[in-house]
């Protein structure tokens, strides 16, 4: 989320993160790219504004 910031932290948050994941791509996605070993990284652009 934004700056870091948890869903829950931000108003509709939860309902945003719900919708993100109704996209089976973008849950593999953020499921995994913690492997990667990269610490600063982003689900942005066509991720979301194709799936919302």
């Amino acid at each position: 989320m934004s700056a870091g910031q948890r869903a829950n932290e931000i108003p509709l948050g939860c309902e945003f993160l719900e919708g993100i994941l109704q996209n089976r791509t973008n849950q593999i996605i953020l499921d995994r790219f913690s492997v990667f070993g990269i610490e600063d990284w982003w689900l942005t652009a066509g991720c979301i504004a194709q799936t919302i």
